[in-house]
């Protein structure tokens, strides 16, 4: 954060970050392919996780 505070640098290409950058894009496709009404559900549900078990981001 300290090197890039504005969060300017794309960091997805370079070398270590593939399989997050692999994950997040499976994400976003699984998103995109969904009913609008189930995405919405879902999003709810984890967000009631996330503060159920502060810390655990879902993927």
């Amino acid at each position: 954060m300290n090197t890039d505070a504005l969060e300017l640098r794309n960091l997805a290409k370079e070398a270590g970050n593939e399989t997050i950058s692999s994950s997040l894009h499976s994400a976003m496709c699984r998103g995109l392919a969904e009913h609008p009404d189930r995405t919405e559900r879902r999003c709810r549900a984890e967000f009631v996780d996330m503060r159920v078990n502060p810390g655990v981001v879902p993927l």
